[in-house]
């Protein structure tokens, strides 16, 4: 029989096999399941994050890390979380570790589809929200997790409303994908050396299911190997796109092929499907015209232009005199759907002053930038984020210095996306320094 533990993210109580800190750091919840008799994983974490605004959860978005990776960040990345807030999703990081091979999890049918619905189950009961062990899921994996994302449609389309699946690397026999949308991408230099066999295969599939009706596009990234690099820009409108067509009142809507545009990865041709001049069943399915235009973007330079700046400021400004010369800025900020977040642009007295782009890490974030695309798309490692009992958001706090004692000093902050575009300053906030 497999064993479920659990807890909040927060500190102090303990009620049976539950920690509790407070309250739920908004939203966030974990729980381990622990491996049952046949199961051949060696353990599974989940972490999940709940949107406050949503009353009522229409989906669970779950990011399935790669082979030997850890995604349990993955409910603190704010670009994704705009997503799951727009649709009043549940966003899911897991981190599955194995005693033998990749597959020992990354198959399913090996105990972790199970384990992943019983941790749904766990959240349903302590979040209040019982709607989680029933409502669709929309997956997204890179290599041995998009791997898992295709098992889990051959095992359960009907849950499913939509997936992306990053780098597939086993050439599993799958006729069809019936109702399920699914992009696949992978990179170009996969196409030779240790990865050529992914290439192979997420080529073979996507083929296949095209040949049989399935709703599946592809999209090379011309810029990466294995890794997610900018793919985010696309598999995010994806969603979006998809979400659209399939939520529905009364669970999910099918999906008409005829109404979505096909495109051409060779001669970088969009259509309606209606209008498609080429053969249909070997191009790429999409869902409508705007991530057609994406797409084709992102094929031809790994990169997604996003058109509008950030629509709303940043917030909860505050401005803390710690010395006679220096000023400590804290505030919150949403992401931008289309592009996330780049950098923050700060002001003094109407002047901008300088830019922060969070903290800088030599290994996973050398150059800055707060939401960057890496190797498997997942935020920056806990240990850049805010203490535990704070660890709803990434850190987003900067010290003024060389300032003059007795002064006062007028701050504002904005939001700039991935494509340079920033957002409207916020409220200005006043902060006098102490004199010397």
């Amino acid at each position: 029989m497999r064993t479920v533990t659990a807890g909040f993210l927060a500190a102090g109580l303990i009620v049976g096999l539950w920690t509790v800190v407070g309250r739920c750091a908004e939203g966030i919840y974990e729980t381990k399941v622990e491996p049952g008799g046949e199961d051949k994983f060696k353990s599974a974490q989940y972490r999940i994050w709940i949107p406050p605004s949503a009353r009522i959860i229409r989906g669970v978005i779950v990011h399935q890390h790669g082979c030997g990776r850890n995604g349990i960040s993955i409910p603190y990345d704010i670009h994704w979380r705009a997503l799951a807030e727009k649709w009043d999703c549940a966003l899911l990081g897991t981190h599955y570790q194995t005693n033998t091979s990749c597959r020992d999890w990354s198959d399913p049918e090996n105990g972790s589809a199970e384990a992943f619905m019983a941790a749904l189950t766990t959240f349903a009961g302590k979040s209040g929200h019982q709607e989680l062990a029933e409502v669709p899921w929309v997956l997204w994996g890179h290599s041995g997790g998009a791997a898992w994302v295709m098992g889990m449609i051959r095992d359960y389309p009907e849950r499913i409303a939509a997936a992306f699946a990053r780098s597939h690397p086993w050439g599993e026999d799958f006729a069809e994908a019936p109702g399920v949308p699914i992009l696949f991408s992978m990179g170009l230099r996969e196409s030779e050396g240790q990865f050529a066999g992914i290439w192979k295969a997420t080529n073979a599939v996507f083929a296949k299911m095209r040949r049989n009706g399935g709703c599946v596009g592809l999209a090379v990234d011309p810029e990466s190997s294995h890794d997610c690099r900018h793919s985010r820009l696309l598999a995010i409108p994806f969603f979006d796109a998809c979400m659209a067509r399939r939520f529905g009142k009364d669970g999910l809507r099918p999906v008409d092929e005829s109404k979505g545009w096909l495109c051409d990865a060779n001669t970088f041709e969009i259509a309606p499907a209606s209008r498609y001049s080429g053969d249909k069943r070997s191009a790429g399915w999409l869902p409508d015209e705007a991530t057609a235009r994406k797409w084709r973007e992102f094929v031809k330079t790994g990169w997604v232009t996003d058109s509008t700046a950030p629509q709303t400021a940043p917030g909860d400004l505050k401005a803390a005199a710690l010395s006679s010369t220096s000023v400590e800025l804290g505030w919150t900020a949403r992401a931008d759907l289309e592009s996330g977040i780049k950098t923050f642009y700060y002001y003094r007295d109407g002047e901008r002053i300088g830019r922060y782009e969070g903290p800088v890490d030599p290994h996973h974030n050398p150059q800055g930038g707060f939401q960057k695309g890496n190797y498997g798309d997942e935020p920056n490692p806990e240990s850049l984020y805010q203490s535990p009992e704070k660890w709803d958001r990434p850190v987003m706090k900067f010290t003024d210095t060389n300032l003059k004692g007795g002064t006062t000093y007028i701050y504002q902050i904005s939001t700039v996306n991935w494509s340079d575009l920033e957002s409207p300053k916020s409220a200005p906030i006043r902060v006098t320094t102490p004199k010397p």
